[in-house]
C-alpha cells in the first residue's frame, strides 16, 4: 500500500491507524463499526486528524459521527459540506452526521 502526504490539512496516514484502532477496539469487545457512534471533540477547526478521520469514517457506512467542539474551534463548513455529500445531517448542535447513505435521487 502506498500512502503519501496530502499536503496541508491533511494526515492520512493518522486516519488510517486511527481507523484501525477504533475497528480493532470493535472487535475486541465483539462488536463491528456497523452502526457505531463515534465522537470527535476538541479543536475540529485546526486538528489535521480529525479533518482526514472524518473523511474515512464518511467512506464507512452505516456509522454515526458528532462533533462537538468549543466556540471558533468547529470543523471547518467546506468538511462539513464535503461530508454531508455521503452522510445525513442530522443534528445542528452538536454537529451530529449519521453515515447511512442519502438516496440518490436526494
Amino acid at each position: 500500500m502506498c500512502i503519501r502526504d496530502s499536503g496541508p490539512g491533511e494526515h492520512p496516514s493518522q486516519a488510517l491507524l486511527d481507523f484501525y484502532t477504533i475497528d480493532k477496539e470493535f472487535s475486541r469487545q465483539g462488536k463491528t463499526l456497523k452502526g457505531a457512534h463515534v465522537l470527535m471533540t476538541g479543536d475540529l477547526k485546526y486538528g489535521r486528524t480529525v479533518h482526514s478521520l472524518i473523511k474515512l469514517l464518511a467512506l464507512y457506512a452505516p456509522m454515526r459521527v458528532t462533533l462537538v467542539a468549543p466556540p471558533g474551534l468547529e470543523m471547518p463548513n467546506h468538511l462539513i459540506e464535503r461530508v454531508s455529500r455521503c452522510l445525513l445531517y442530522t443534528s445542528p448542535s452538536p454537529r451530529d452526521l449519521s453515515t447511512s447513505r442519502m438516496p440518490s435521487s436526494a
